[in-house]
């Protein structure tokens, strides 16, 4: 019918496509799940060089208990939903300290 008017046809172009229920929703959680495994494996990269980053210099090394306390430090500035808490008992040994901290968590006095 084409050809018996003058015209040859080229090519086909399909200007709207409609796919069942089923197929639309395979490809979505296809495409879901690639973008999940591009997120995670940003956030791991991200978490290493950030873990890297993070190692204590040698005067840190020397003194790792300022080490200890700017990293908490920074940790509590960096909170966003206010879950940490810095117990600080000058003087105290391990043991104390832990116990200290234990009770703060728990709401003990």
């Amino acid at each position: 019918m084409i050809e018996e008017r003058g015209y040859s046809l080229k090519r086909i172009t399909y200007g709207d496509v409609s796919l069942s229920k089923k197929v639309s929703d395979a490809a979505e959680q296809a495409s879901a799940e690639a973008d999940e495994r591009r997120s995670q494996i940003a956030s791991a990269e991200t978490n290493a060089e950030v873990r890297q980053r993070l190692l204590p210099s040698e005067a840190e090394l020397r003194n790792p208990e300022m080490y200890q306390l700017t990293t908490i430090l920074a940790a509590a500035q960096d909170d966003k939903n206010g879950n940490i808490k810095i117990v600080l008992v000058p003087g105290a040994n391990s043991l104390t300290s832990g116990l200290v901290a234990a009770a703060n968590q728990t709401g003990s006095k």
